[in-house]
């Protein structure tokens, strides 16, 4: 705040490519749900991609509704869940 930069998409990308390179699903979920005021599809889709490395299906398709919920015409997201 005191320099006024606003973090952008692919730092968001960054941070919880970071927790999924650790395991850390949970973190990264978190993280989005609460760091970030306005999640774009491309955040959720990180997110699925993380539960599809780590084997959460389920969590994937949690996710997954929310970014078809944001963008029902990207369909990268059902791609992702194959």
């Amino acid at each position: 705040e005191k320099y006024n930069i606003q973090p952008t998409q692919e730092n968001y990308i960054a941070v919880i490519n970071s927790f999924l390179s650790i395991q850390q699903l949970d973190q990264a979920e978190k993280f989005v749900e609460t760091e970030i005021s306005s999640p774009t599809t491309e955040i959720w889709k990180s997110l699925i991609w993380g539960c599809k490395m780590l084997k959460d299906s389920e969590r994937a398709l949690i996710i997954a509704r929310k970014a078809i919920r944001q963008d029902p015409s990207d369909v990268s997201v059902i791609n992702l869940l194959s």
